[in-house]
């Protein structure tokens, strides 16, 4: 997320793609501060959830960050400047939880699906990242914020062509079907 709308203050993008949390906590998001609401606008897309991806059945009772450290559970993380990474340390700081207390703070995956993958093969205790990840490999979830997934757009291009065929393609009934949990 941060690389995108870094990319799109550039100019380099047209388009951005971004998550922030949802409700009165996003207003302060670094991300947001980012956009000018003059010229851009956001294109909404979806809702969704995230929190942390565990064994089937959480075997270990995790109920949120605190029993991560206080455990000392193997924890495999989002890279630096993903929207993911963001929510993790804001996540961390609201509970005054140091990253170095977090036992595999540092170890990486690019992507949602990869987080739940070294999870499922029992290469990490927990992980954080999308309800419907863990939902396609049937582990444990536990919900800790709601998110507002969109696009970032110059105003004065919404409705050219380009951006109405894909505010169409995003509104479409086979996006939506891919995209619904």
């Amino acid at each position: 997320s941060a690389e995108a709308i870094g990319l799109y203050a550039q100019e380099r993008v047209a388009v951005a793609g971004f998550h922030v949390l949802a409700g009165p906590r996003c207003a302060h998001d670094p991300l947001l501060a980012a956009l000018d609401p003059a010229r851009d606008a956001i294109l909404r897309f979806v809702v969704r959830e995230q929190g942390l991806i565990l064994p089937r059945g959480n075997p270990c009772g995790v109920g949120g960050f605190a029993d991560v450290a206080a455990q000392q559970l193997a924890f495999v993380n989002r890279q630096p400047g993903s929207g993911t990474r963001l929510i993790v340390e804001r996540l961390l700081h609201q509970a005054r939880i140091a990253p170095s207390d977090i036992r595999g703070f540092t170890r990486e995956e690019f992507t949602h699906a990869a987080v739940a993958a070294t999870v499922a093969a029992g290469n990490a205790d927990c992980g954080f990242g999308l309800r419907a990840a863990a939902a396609q490999l049937s582990l444990a979830f536990v919900p800790l914020v709601e998110e507002r997934y969109g696009f970032a757009c110059r105003r004065r291009a919404v409705d050219g062509a380009e951006l109405r065929a894909f505010r169409a393609l995003i509104a479409g009934a086979s996006t939506r079907k891919v995209v619904s949990p």
